[in-house]
């Protein structure tokens, strides 16, 4: 009787032995299949945000460098002189640094009294910049949803 329950003849031991009519999966099939998808789904998503951010740190390093761009060939004319940057009009200097990144179209420049902010609309995320009396961009602020980098000394860094 016992060699009977172990032939080979029997099908106590085979997936089919669980399933109604022999087609489909079995819940443990089900399980295993699921938890393999969830943990390849876990590490995707992590390396997508990181690198979202990574491609938004180097938005902001080419934003400061466009309205540095801007504020150096303008510093001459009277409208896109720093002064008149840290002061309200600034429509000359943000018409042309968003003209400088049209490229990106992404990034948009736009008044954030008394700084001038960069916007990256496929994330949300923004950076406000300031200018100082001798004419240089200067990185102020992150909004909150920055993880991996930070300000430092007017710039974007990345935290260790």
């Amino acid at each position: 009787m016992i060699s009977s329950f172990f032939s080979a003849s029997q099908n106590h031991f085979r997936p089919s032995a669980f399933r109604a009519s022999g087609k489909g999966f079995t819940l443990l099939e089900l399980c295993v299949i699921f938890g393999i998808v969830a943990v390849l789904s876990a590490v995707a998503i992590g390396n997508w945000a990181t690198t979202t951010e990574v491609r938004d740190a180097a938005a902001v390093q080419s934003g400061q460098a466009a309205l540095q761009q801007v504020i150096s060939q303008g510093s001459t004319r009277a409208d896109t002189s720093p002064a008149n940057l840290l002061a309200s009009q600034r429509n000359n200097v943000l018409t042309a640094a968003n003209l400088l990144m049209q490229n990106r179209r992404e990034l948009v420049f736009s008044n954030a009294a008394p700084n001038v902010r960069l916007s990256i609309t496929t994330s949300g995320r923004w950076a406000n910049f300031s200018v100082d009396a001798d004419g240089n961009v200067v990185l102020q602020a992150l909004s909150a949803d920055w993880t991996d980098f930070t300000v430092d000394n007017g710039v974007i860094t990345r935290r260790h």
